[in-house]
Order: structure tokens, then sequence, then C-alpha cells
């Protein structure tokens, strides 16, 4: 729980500096810290909310696979996934499916994806 405050300080000072100075790309950070406060909490909803929102801050299709951006498609991915929402947690994932960052969550979607389609071939 010690965790889960400090993080929620954190974007409550993240708030301020955002809120002053205007900064779209702190935006994006802030949206994708709350997203995954509110995933540690159980509040997939909220999360995926807050994932969206990050993402929609991503200046241009281009600028999207640079530095930390495949972060923000994977959280919305896991959330989507943590969701039972596999076709959206799919179209995240396939996003960053060529980026070297951020895989290893992708292997699980295909997994249960695959297991998905086993039980309803018996």
């Amino acid at each position: 729980m010690k965790d889960l405050d400090a993080a929620q300080q954190s974007t409550d000072d993240l708030k301020e500096f955002i809120e002053s100075e205007l900064r779209q790309r702190a935006k994006r950070f802030y949206f994708h810290l709350i997203g995954k406060i509110e995933q540690e909490k159980g509040n997939i909803f909220t999360a995926i909310d807050s994932f969206n929102k990050a993402v929609n801050l991503i200046p241009s299709p281009i600028k999207r696979e640079m530095y930390y951006h495949p972060m923000f498609f994977s959280s919305l991915g896991q959330a989507y996934f943590q969701n039972g929402d596999l076709d959206r947690a799919q179209a995240e994932y396939e996003k960053i499916q060529s980026l070297t960052l951020h895989r290893l969550q992708v292997g699980d979607y295909y997994e249960k994806r695959r297991e998905e389609q086993s039980s309803r071939k018996l």
C-alpha cells in the first residue's frame, strides 16, 4: 500500500507541473501513471480510460515507435487483456509487435488466444 500511496503522491505532483506548464509529453506520462495505479487497484475500466488518454496524446503515428511510446500501447493492451477483451488487446499488441521493447506481454496474449481457439474446436 505504501508504494501505491507514493505513486499517488507522484501523480499529484506531476499533475501540478502539467497544469502549470501545459506540456503534452508530461500529460502522456501522467495519464499512463494514473492508469498503472488504477490497474493495480483493480479499476480496469478507469485504467483503460487513462491509457487511452495517454495514447491519444502521442503526436503522430511515426513518433509512436520512439522512446517510451511502446509502453503506452503495451499497458493499454495489458489492461484490455485483463478485462478479457482479447480483440482490443490484440489490436494494441499488434501496434508494438514489430518493436523490440515491451514484447513479453504479447506472448501472454497469444497463448490465451490460442487456448480460446482450441477450446472452441472441442
